[in-house]
């Protein structure tokens, strides 16, 4: 049991790393000026 309760939280914790992630990519992407995509390629 101790090894499904771990998993479970590690599971939680990447999915919350995962959504604080995609959130602050989605903010920096709208405070770029211009086009994020030809920003990338120079």
């Amino acid at each position: 049991m101790k090894i499904l309760k771990y998993l479970v939280q590690r599971g939680l914790h990447g999915v919350l790393v995962l959504v604080g992630l995609t959130i602050i990519v989605f903010i920096i992407c709208q405070v770029i000026p211009g086009q994020p995509a030809r920003m990338a390629l120079g």
